[in-house]
């Protein structure tokens, strides 16, 4: 009985071992993707529900032109928005599927990215596929990347091919405007030469 005794407290201490082990790697990588979401220049949020701010990363701080983000306070108000955008953004959140959009703040565009995140009654509970949404219990991930240098990109080559058309339409009016002047105008010469 002490030999099986034994025996159990080692593969016990062999099994703690091993989840030590993984919990140690998972916390590193955890730390990893901290930093790594504290460091990104896309501006990232957590809201719930009610669009009230439960996390955020410094470039949402700074996408709002502030020093911080409080806690609690309203993502659709903190872009002070005007209606028809602030009802564009509102749609984008469903929580059913992730959605994608574009607002404008503060003479920016930004592409907004929100992913629902599924709601869990118990902390130690998996999330399955099979999880479903709870109310008010449902939050979101809400991703803002700057896409102004995009646009303007996109805006400055529509209007080089916008000008590079005028210009092929405005050399095939003259090639064609000379040539029917030239026509009678040799017609011309020709009878006064005579």
């Amino acid at each position: 009985a002490f030999s099986e005794q034994v025996d159990i407290l080692e593969a016990l201490e062999n099994k703690v071992q091993e989840r030590t082990k993984e919990t140690v790697k998972q916390a590193r990588e955890l730390q990893i993707i901290g930093m790594v979401l504290q460091a990104t220049e896309t501006a990232i949020a957590i809201v719930d529900a009610q669009y009230r701010i439960e996390w955020s990363n410094p470039a949402l701080a700074n996408m709002l032109h502030k020093d911080k983000v409080e806690v609690n306070s309203c993502l659709l108000h903190a872009f002070s928005l005007p209606k028809e955008s602030l009802d564009t953004l509102k749609l984008t959140f469903d929580p059913d599927s992730e959605t994608e959009s574009e607002i404008a703040v503060h003479n920016c565009f930004y592409r907004v990215n929100v992913s629902p995140i599924p709601a869990q009654d118990h902390a130690d509970e998996t999330i399955t596929e099979t999880s479903t949404f709870k109310g008010s219990s449902a939050r979101f991930i809400v991703a803002l990347k700057d896409v102004t240098a995009q646009r303007e990109r996109e805006n400055s080559e529509k209007k080089a091919q916008k000008e590079e058309l005028l210009k092929k339409a405005m050399l095939n009016s003259m090639e064609t405007l000379s040539h029917e002047i030239r026509t009678p105008l040799q017609g011309i010469m020709g009878m006064t030469s005579l």
